[in-house]
């Protein structure tokens, strides 16, 4: 996994430029975790002052963990998981687009769902539009903004780009975030974007790898 995260001039041009990347490792209860494996700040490499970094922040939470105004989102937690289609509402569009090589119907959704924030659940609300491949049905493309909006953002927008090797196999390729927020009279623009790869599927229990 690699995330590219730009803070903007009032131009819209890059002011800070950061590159990390990581590899997500889960084990045999499923449970997931990131290795920092490289790290640069404006073509610079700082992976080591990264790496240490890191380790103080865990062990400082990892100490005030109840305390600490912290929030955790799933990555299953979408509009396309059938166990959430109770929290989808969803309106035809007319509208098409040639996307990736493939014709598009774009449909606007709302999702309710929620993130926990200091173990606390807090209500959120996905509001864009999905489109979706014409024949297959298999999402291509979701871009939202979410409602409240985090604390001084004043915009957010994300965009989700899956990838289809099969007609049965799709998975998350890349994630685009942009958005501007600010303190007073200090206003940033910043934009991200997140590329997934190398894609494995965890080996199921009794059966070798």
């Amino acid at each position: 996994m690699s995330i590219r995260s730009e803070i903007l001039d009032r131009k819209g041009r890059p002011d800070s430029v950061t590159r990390l990347d990581f590899r997500i490792l889960v084990d045999d209860q499923g449970n997931a975790r990131t290795e920092l494996l490289q790290a640069f700040k404006n073509g610079k490499d700082v992976s080591a002052e990264m790496k240490k970094s890191i380790e103080v922040r865990e062990a400082k939470e990892a100490k005030a963990a109840d305390k600490k105004d912290r929030f955790s989102i799933s990555m299953s937690d979408i509009p396309f998981n059938p166990d959430k289609q109770q929290n989808v509402t969803v309106r035809d569009h007319a509208e098409k687009q040639l996307m990736f090589g493939r014709t598009c119907q774009r449909f606007d959704f709302s999702f309710e769902t929620a993130i926990t924030r200091t173990k606390k659940k807090e209500s959120l609300t996905w509001i864009g539009k999905a489109w979706l491949d014409e024949n297959s049905g298999i999402p291509v493309k979701l871009e939202f903004s979410i409602e409240p909006l985090p604390k001084n953002v004043y915009r957010f927008w994300t965009i989700y780009i899956y990838e289809i090797s099969t007609e049965q196999d799709w998975t998350l390729k890349e994630v685009k975030v942009e958005g501007q927020g600010g303190f007073l009279f200090i206003k940033k623009s910043f934009r991200s974007t997140t590329i997934f790869s190398d894609y494995r599927r965890r080996p199921q229990k009794g059966v070798e790898k």
